[in-house]
């Protein structure tokens, strides 16, 4: 996930008893996406007070290299199967 100022972290809240993570949009929506949003007018990102972004199929530059976009699609590849045995494990199955 992303991670410059920690703004995303710092929006987000669980909601449905713990079980979802809302990370707030747009900035999460385009952030999950990895692509750039801009004013529809300017064709900028910085987009005017009001404005509502379009999507754009230009993939963001992370200044991080281990950034990735759809980054749960990500961490359950690397960490699926930790995930499983700690599941089973509290509950009993494992």
């Amino acid at each position: 996930m992303p991670h410059l100022t920690g703004s995303l972290q710092q929006r987000s809240h669980t909601e449905d008893g713990g079980k979802k993570v809302i990370f707030p949009g747009p900035y999460g929506r385009f952030q999950y996406g990895g692509k750039v949003m801009v004013d529809p007018v300017t064709g900028s990102p910085w987009a005017r007070k009001g404005a509502r972004k379009v999507l754009t199929d230009r993939p963001l530059q992370y200044s991080n290299p281990q950034v990735t976009d759809h980054w749960f699609d990500t961490a359950k590849a690397r960490n699926g199967d930790y995930w499983i045995a700690g599941v089973k494990q509290r509950g009993g199955g494992g």
